[in-house]
């Protein structure tokens, strides 16, 4: 029996070892459900393990934690917006062509009844290119309300400018209806029709057609949107608006720098940015606009506060230009079964790369584990620069990259590599060593790039060294192949390079505008030398650039140079391309007649295995003296081989290799790679629970007299004990929503934290309603805690003396007016009331006495008092003097003076006995 035991417990041991190596599942299987309610049920029935799409019916939500089932609450994993064509169209008039009426736009469009009543409470109002709660929208949180105020929905206004701006285009409006020459302007809508889109579309349109237009919308699918969105020619006028999503994989992004120039400028983010097409981008983008948004892609600023001035110009660009106006930040409720656990983006969800590469069974090692998606997977070509998110969701467990977003900090980490950074920034410089090497072009055709010495002398800003575990690529799945020959090596390094400023430089048969992100550019304009070493199970890469930012992880964000193909795959690529039979971006395969790369299926896969029967054998010139002549006939014979038995080209080192596709099916399965670098599950193991702090408001001040600091007591806690990580902010504002104070919390003890506006910024503070914004934002996870409350400034004791004092003042001028009006009147009633003046002398002393009885009782406006008694004194003695003049108006006159004052001194008793401050615990 203890024999049985111990064998029984060294095989599972064995299978545990075994299995160890790689992702925690066998297999990925990805299947199309479009249906959300039939997710939900799939989950429920053991059908499907997870859902990588967010749930949009309360009553799925509902459901889903009724029956026990995983739902990971985040907001933030994307967009709704409009993208706006500001191009000018070549057979209509294009109203968009025109700023002001497409900033009209963020007037037009009520937020708050998208995310309310279209989206079912499942959005958040969303002004500005940073999702809100991002750590983006946190760290500007003062920009991001006033911009929310200035935009709000205000449909008058919207009309009003969209008024001006087509009467000065030489527009006309009559009879209820824009026009521009004798025709009806029309605005072409293309909306989608998988999602809340379709309703987004529909309510637009209303909104225009109220204004005066024509609208013509069609509602359709992605298969026929993104053709005419992304790659047709803008020019035709086949739309002006289009109702736009975007996913956000990186998740929480701690540092936004390129989002300006992607968005607003990028070709890569759409054709109405190509200069080819588009005179906007040509001559009606602002130039300012340009150079604040590269200068924020490329790091140039030596501070936060350097960077907080390019960030307010570069928003102020993007909310006039308006070629993007951004309606919702998305919440996305994420279902997964109860017997499997996945680390998760705080902002992105199921979507960020470790959850996939992670997930797990909680009763049982290995498996075969369902994953769902809402659409096809199979939209766009499967090449290196498929930006579709739900191609990208299967392939990103398939290929690497050094490193990623972390899921729960927004700063960069590690995927595959480990990277350290040195750097003299933002002002100093590094000595970079004379034996280091740049790449040169030196020929248009694939390869043809050559490492030349830096020289002596040269400096750089930042020192990256990347650590780059060899491993395999996935041909070793294939039987009889030599291992040490299909490891990652050196070459595989170089080419990557190599193939990046080849693609850049417009002289090559590699180039493409189609794939030149911003990223790119900034690799090419500022690596200054590298050295790569091989170091055993290791490559290092030491890399010195021009490039810092506050955060040293960022400084490697567009230097990673992990290789996520093979040096002959990759050059298979690039020869397809270069000799025109193949084209990288689908806008370029049309305009050429050509297909479009794709490494898994389709027509291109004949053209590759043509090219590959040309090319094998080749050494392209970059890394000529980094292989050798078996090492090349090794990696040419496994391409050949991988696609004899696999029929695909897609060969690559991820956690999972590409297994089967299936596109009638609408199924991709991927398989677990065993000889991966690592066991995923035990390198990614602090990801599975976030370290999300607790943080509760426990006393605040919300009302006190003006000169009383206001202030807010919070307590931290992590799994139930103090937490001191803790990063706090506050914000007051104005009822105008203007910022009045700002600062940073302090810890005044084991998990416990301040805020305080101080005594000297009160006391200058006029009587009103304002707002206390507290951010708090824990170092362990990233997602901020936000706390509103309103607080109640009232008149300090010097204030209401001072407003008295100013109230008699004006009212005395007025009898002294009122007197000098009555002039003869009073002369010739003197002799007749001499005896009322007397008595109304008396009725001022009465008054007097009154006044200091009241003053004796109250204490906190002794002061004003005793100043008022004098100013009656004063009073009196000026209306005697003119005894001998006035006669019985001057009496009456007299009386009225004395009546205004026990008047105000009541006034003042009512408010002197409403003062103090209300605390609420």
């Amino acid at each position: 029996m203890n024999k049985y035991i111990t064998t029984t417990f060294l095989i599972l041991l064995l299978a545990v070892l075994v299995i160890a190596q790689g992702p925690p599942v066998d297999k990925l299987i990805f299947v199309l459900q479009p249906d959300e309610s039939r997710a939900i049920r799939d989950i429920i029935d053991g059908r499907m393990h997870i859902w990588l799409w967010y749930i949009r019916s309360p009553e799925n939500i509902e459901l889903a934690r009724a029956r026990g089932l995983n739902l990971i609450d985040v907001a933030g994993c994307g967009v709704y917006n409009l993208q706006v064509n500001p191009v000018t169209t070549n057979a209509t008039f294009n109203p968009f062509t025109i700023r002001e009426v497409r900033e009209a736009l963020n007037w037009l469009v009520d937020r708050n009844y998208i995310a309310e009543e279209l989206m079912r409470g499942l959005g958040i109002p969303q002004y500005t290119p940073f999702r809100v709660g991002s750590p983006e929208y946190v760290r500007y949180i003062d920009l991001m309300i006033q911009y929310e105020r200035k935009y709000a929905y205000d449909f008058e206004k919207a009309r009003q400018v969209i008024t001006e701006a087509l009467t000065r285009a030489g527009a006309v409006f009559r009879d209820g209806k824009w026009y521009y020459g004798d025709q009806p302007i029309v605005i072409k809508i293309i909306a989608r029709a998988e999602d809340v889109r379709r309703d987004i579309g529909a309510y637009l349109a209303e909104q225009l057609r109220n204004l005066g237009f024509e609208v013509d919308i069609r509602t359709v699918p992605a298969s026929v949107a993104v053709p005419i969105v992304y790659r047709g020619d803008p020019r035709t006028g086949e739309w002006h608006i289009y109702t736009e999503g975007w996913a956000f994989t990186g998740g929480m992004t701690a540092f936004e720098d390129d989002s300006f120039e992607f968005f607003y400028m990028s070709p890569f983010s759409g054709t109405i940015f190509n200069e080819q097409y588009s005179d906007y981008a040509r001559e009606r983008l602002p130039a300012e606009f340009k150079d604040v948004a590269k200068k924020l892609t490329g790091g140039e600023y030596k501070s936060f506060a350097e960077r907080r001035q390019l960030v307010e110009k570069a928003l102020q660009y993007a909310l006039s230009e308006s070629t993007r106006v951004w309606l919702v930040t998305q919440k996305c409720p994420m279902p997964s079964a109860p017997n499997v656990e996945a680390p998760f983006d705080l902002m992105g969800g199921y979507w960020s790369p470790y959850a996939l590469r992670a997930i797990r069974f909680t009763d049982r090692q290995g498996g075969e584990l369902v994953v769902g998606q809402l659409r096809s997977f199979f939209t766009e070509p499967w090449n290196p620069f498929n930006n579709w998110l739900y191609d990208q969701l299967v392939l990103r467990n398939v290929y690497d990259t050094g490193i990623w977003i972390h899921p729960q900090t927004g700063r960069y980490t590690k995927l595959r590599s480990e990277f350290r950074v040195e750097t003299a920034g933002p002002n100093g410089t590094l000595n970079v060593p004379a034996d280091a090497v740049k790449p040169v072009v030196t020929g248009p055709e694939p390869g043809q790039v050559e490492w030349r010495r830096v020289g002596e002398g040269v400096q750089a800003t930042s020192h990256i060294i990347w650590t780059i575990p060899k491993g395999y690529w996935h041909y070793t799945i294939l039987p009889n192949v030599d291992k040490p020959r299909v490891a990652m090596t050196v070459a595989d390094v170089l080419y990557g390079i190599a193939h990046i400023f080849q693609r850049v430089n417009e002289t090559t048969k590699i180039h493409d505008p189609g794939t030149i992100t911003p990223g790119a550019q900034v690799f090419v304009e500022r690596l200054v030398g590298l050295k790569v070493e091989d170091a055993g199970d290791n490559i290092v890469v030491h890399m010195w650039v021009n490039y810092w930012h506050p955060d040293e992880t960022f400084i490697v964000q567009f230097f990673d140079v992990t290789p996520s193909y093979p040096w002959e795959l990759a050059y298979l690529m690039d020869v397809a391309v270069a000799s025109g039979r193949l084209a990288w971006v689908v806008e370029t395969a049309q305009a050429k007649n050509i297909e479009v790369l794709d490494l898994a299926k389709g027509p291109s896969l004949g053209i590759l295995e043509q090219v590959l029967s040309e090319v094998k054998g080749s050494v392209p010139q970059a890394i000529s003296e980094f292989v050798n002549n078996t090492d090349v006939s090794a990696r040419w014979a496994a391409l050949e081989s991988w696609y004899e038995a696999m029929k695909h080209f897609y060969v690559s080192n991820g956690p999972f290799y590409l297994e089967r596709v299936d596109t009638a099916a609408n199924q991709a399965v991927l398989a677990a790679f065993r000889d991966y670098a690592f066991d995923t599950s035990r390198e990614y193991a602090p990801l599975y629970k976030p370290r999300v702090p607790v943080i509760e408001i426990t006393d605040i001040i919300t009302s006190a007299p003006a000169g009383v600091p206001i202030s807010a007591t919070l307590s931290a806690t992590l799994e139930g004990s103090p937490y001191n990580n803790v990063e706090m902010k506050f914000i007051l504002f104005d009822a105008a929503g203007n910022v009045v104070y700002s600062g940073e919390g302090t810890r005044i003890g084991d998990g416990r934290f301040k805020v305080e506006v101080p005594a000297d910024v009160t006391s200058m503070l006029k009587p009103g309603v304002y707002t206390l914004n507290i951010i708090a934002v824990g170092a362990d996870a990233a997602v901020p805690i936000l706390f509103s409350r309103s607080v109640v400034v009232t008149a300090s004791a010097e204030q209401i003396i001072e407003e008295v004092s100013r109230s008699v003042e004006q009212q005395v001028s007025a009898v002294r007016e009122r007197i000098a009006a009555l002039g003869g009147d009073v002369a010739r009633a003197f002799e007749s009331l001499s005896g009322a003046i007397e008595q109304m002398s008396r009725g001022i002393d009465n008054v007097n006495n009154r006044v200091g009885n009241i003053e004796s009782g109250i204490s906190t406006v002794a002061e004003s008092v005793n100043t008022l008694s004098d100013t009656v004194t004063q009073l009196q003695n000026s209306i005697a003097g003119l005894q001998g003049s006035l006669g019985l108006t001057n009496g009456l006159l007299a009386l009225v003076v004395i009546l205004l004052i026990v008047n105000l001194v009541v006034s003042l008793r009512r408010r002197a006995t409403s003062g103090g401050g209300t605390v609420v615990r």
